[in-house]
């Protein structure tokens, strides 16, 4: 087996990412990462495409400097992203596009035509040219509840989508006011989609967005995810429990029906935690690429103490194996064949 370069991997070197990168530890092969976003014709995160204008709160800021130029050449780019996997140990990855996504369009017409065109182009650029490393997470028009049931059968049975991503809320324009109301997944107008959700018995991704324009006065940094993100996420993960027509105890659907990746976790108190409170078979690995590195991500995760080797290989691909339906898609283990811990 070829030796694997743990220095920190930049591709086309102009962007700094951040890493230890000061001890070598024994890379653990196999991981399988689920919060991995691209690129598309159609979508673009920077707000090039779809217009700008049908992306409340968001406006035309693309990507400038070195930084946003690194990122951009990653959203499409095909062999740095296959490059930085096999250097970090991963084995697949679950593509998706990402915030605000098609939760951020608020024409409906609109919405439920790119969603249906991301799927195809998802598909096509990387399911289909490379069936054994990437799978995808479908977009679904949560604008219109059927259609997005609709969207989500045909592209789970028809393109093999392991589940969908939705980006929080969902902004919708109301024709007779004309202005764009905020929908949450728990409101009743969208039984008929979770109806198809359970019957399909595939996972729903509930990815972070900065909260609306409106709701933002809490928020002391202007877009800064590490204050915008996590808050919203939570409250809005709450809510879908706490509406639940059943009546167990919050706890009961946090260990039955919510499972946690670990995409920005560099912390073992935080890991150990979510451990504790939700189990070892809920939690599972992943890192927001091209958001954030590959390798620093790999590195944390794959030389942690305190975690035991079982566990390990549940949340490194384990659980995501069970809950997504994925094959044997690499060697699990380490590069040296050493349980280090």
């Amino acid at each position: 087996m070829a030796a694997i370069d743990r220095t920190l991997f930049l591709g086309n070197a102009t962007q700094h990412r951040w890493s230890n990168a000061t001890v070598a530890v024994p890379r653990m092969l196999g991981k399988i990462a689920l919060e991995e976003h691209v690129g598309t014709t159609v979508w673009a995160k920077h707000g090039i495409t779809p217009p700008a204008n049908e992306i409340a709160g968001l406006g035309a800021q693309p990507f400038t400097g070195p930084n946003g130029e690194d990122t951009l050449f990653r959203l499409f780019d095909i062999p740095s992203r296959l490059a930085s996997m096999d250097n970090a140990g991963i084995s697949y990855v679950i593509v998706s596009i990402g915030a605000p996504g098609i939760q951020g369009i608020s024409d409906t017409a609109n919405a439920t035509k790119f969603a249906t065109e991301i799927n195809d182009e998802l598909y096509n650029t990387y399911v289909k040219s490379y069936p054994s490393r990437f799978g995808f997470f479908a977009t679904v028009p949560m604008q219109d509840p059927p259609a997005a049931a609709a969207e989500l059968e045909c592209a789970v049975t028809t393109l093999g989508a392991k589940g969908a991503m939705i980006n929080g809320y969902t902004e919708v324009l109301n024709p007779d006011t004309g202005s764009v109301e905020i929908q949450y997944l728990d409101e009743a107008r969208h039984e008929p989609f979770w109806a198809k959700v359970a019957s399909l018995n595939v996972p729903i991704y509930l990815h972070p967005r900065a909260p609306p324009v409106s709701q933002q006065q809490i928020y002391n940094y202007a877009n800064d995810s590490r204050s915008k993100y996590p808050r919203p996420l939570a409250v809005h993960t709450l809510r879908l429990m706490i509406t639940s027509k059943n009546t167990h105890p919050l706890r009961y659907y946090l260990r039955t029906n919510i499972l946690a990746t670990l995409s920005g976790v560099r912390r073992l108190s935080t890991l150990r935690c979510t451990l504790d409170e939700m189990g070892e078979d809920k939690v599972m690995w992943s890192l927001d690429y091209p958001f954030q590195s590959d390798q620093d991500a790999a590195d944390w995760f794959d030389g942690v103490e305190g975690v035991s080797v079982e566990a390990k290989k549940k949340i490194g691909w384990g659980n995501a194996r069970r809950v997504l339906g994925i094959g044997e898609v690499g060697d699990g283990g380490w590069v040296d064949g050493e349980d280090f811990l």
